[in-house]
C-alpha cells in the first residue's frame, strides 16, 4: 500500500529534524495513521506532537477531518483537553 511507504519515509526523517519541523511531521504521521485506521500509532504521534507544540497541534487537529474517526475515543478527547 502506497500510504505505508509515505509513513515509513516520514519516520526515517524524524532523527534529523529540529523540534519546529518535528511537530509538523508528527502531525502528518498522526494523520496518516488515523486514515489507515491505526488508532494506537495515531494517538502516539499526537501525544508527541502535543509535547512539542500543544497549541499548534490542537488547532491543526481540530481543523482536520482526517481525525474524525478518533474524536469519540476517550484517549483522544483527553489529549485534546489537556493544557
Amino acid at each position: 500500500m502506497q500510504e505505508k511507504g509515505y509513513v515509513k519515509a516520514a519516520q526515517s526523517q524524524l532523527p534529523a529534524l529540529t523540534n519546529s519541523k518535528a511537530n509538523f511531521l508528527h502531525f502528518q504521521l498522526a494523520r496518516c495513521y488515523a486514515l489507515l485506521g491505526n488508532t494506537q500509532l495515531a494517538l502516539k504521534n499526537l501525544e508527541r506532537l502535543f509535547q512539542l507544540d500543544a497549541e499548534f497541534g490542537r488547532v491543526a487537529v481540530r481543523e482536520s477531518s482526517d481525525f474524525d474517526r478518533l474524536r469519540n475515543i476517550p484517549r483522544f478527547q483527553a489529549l485534546m483537553q489537556t493544557n
